[in-house]
């Protein structure tokens, strides 16, 4: 007699429920995942990548000795508009009051959560002082 079959053993019965229990564990710790988590990544990635930039590109060192943010605000201007973004620029001498502040426009500085990258360059001329650039990123509350 030439008879095929196919036997379902014990062992890949087994083996075929584990891997059914492992798929759906998987699933349900990837569905806890928050998205306020992910929004505070992105504010966070969005401030750094704008920080870097200003940094990398001297733009930071060229608002200081020129005393003009023409070169910041079309930056700022371009992102999302639900983000909201605040560039300041603070001299060594007092950290506490900035020099240079240039907000987005249509953005008040109402926020519920905000992120904040710093970096620290020279400017000044033949005669550098060392200055922080700070910038700043929140989703735009409406109402």
């Amino acid at each position: 007699m030439n008879c095929k079959g196919f036997i379902i053993s014990f062992d890949g019965m087994l083996a075929l429920a584990v891997t059914l229990v492992l798929f759906i564990s998987a699933a349900f710790y990837l569905a806890q995942v928050k998205s306020e988590a992910v929004s505070i990544i992105s504010l966070r990635e969005f401030s750094t990548d704008l920080a870097t930039v200003l940094e990398k590109s001297e733009i930071f060192e060229r608002a200081v000795n020129t005393g003009s943010v023409s070169e910041i605000r079309p930056l700022v201007n371009k992102m999302p508009e639900s983000i909201c973004l605040e560039v300041k620029i603070y001299s060594s001498d007092d950290l506490d009051a900035a020099d240079t502040i240039v907000l987005r426009e249509g953005c008040t500085a109402v926020y519920v959560e905000k992120t904040t990258a710093k970096r620290s360059f020279f400017a000044g001329g033949n005669n550098p002082s060392l200055y922080l650039g700070e910038v700043s990123a929140w989703y735009k509350v409406s109402g």
